[in-house]
């Protein structure tokens, strides 16, 4: 009598899970091989799934691209974008708060900022997909915040596109120096420093209250 053999049934993840996994295989062989270098089939392979699977979450590869530097960029700071936190939080904390969220799990992160800043440099059409789908979306962000302060008469009355740039360019500049160019390992600036420095200054100056 021949014995039924108990054939294992193949687990399946759940599609955020998959959609995820080909994200964090995406964010590693585009930081060591680059946009133009990397196929589907590369990202495919790391994540361990078949092409079918990749192309049912991102239709190409630029889609991909632009959901990986949004998953590692943006998506921290945007959560503190929201009209909840612009209700619940004084500018002081609110603002120190985003640049936590933007400043925080570098050690990730830092691959796939250099992949976005390499690309872009060249190639202008990948520049302007980014600017469109992940910074526009931030500053949004950042002018309904500048916005409902100066609506409450704490801030002054400005450009609010241009005060939520200004404080974004305090950020990014201590990322692009002291993380990306490894400034830090000389000057010794802590985020936590910079980030309470950028806060009052931007909502005080620099100018000394008599």
């Amino acid at each position: 009598m021949v014995k039924k053999t108990k054939t294992r049934k193949r687990q399946v993840l759940p599609a955020e899970q998959r959609r995820l996994a080909i994200l964090k295989a995406a964010a590693k062989v585009f930081s060591e091989k680059g946009y133009h270098q990397t196929r589907i089939s590369d990202i495919a392979a790391r994540a361990k799934m078949g092409h079918g699977t990749v192309y049912r979450f991102f239709k190409s590869k630029r889609e991909l691209a632009s959901q990986v530097v949004g998953a590692r960029g943006a998506a921290g700071f945007l959560q503190m974008l929201g009209e909840e936190s612009i209700d619940s939080f004084d500018p002081k904390d609110l603002l120190t708060e985003i640049g936590e969220n933007y400043l925080g799990n570098m050690k990730e992160r830092l691959p796939i900022v250099r992949f976005s800043i390499t690309e872009a440099l060249s190639d202008e059409e990948l520049a302007s997909h980014y600017y469109d789908n992940i910074l526009t979306p931030l500053f949004d962000g950042l002018v309904r915040t500048m916005g409902s302060f100066q609506d409450k008469g704490i801030l002054k009355q400005s450009d609010p596109f241009l005060l939520g740039h200004l404080f974004y360019g305090m950020l990014f500049g201590y990322m692009y120096a002291q993380e990306l160019m490894n400034g830090k390992k000389k000057t010794r600036m802590g985020k936590d420093q910079l980030i309470a420095e950028a806060v009052d200054v931007f909502l005080h100056g620099v100018i000394k209250k008599k």
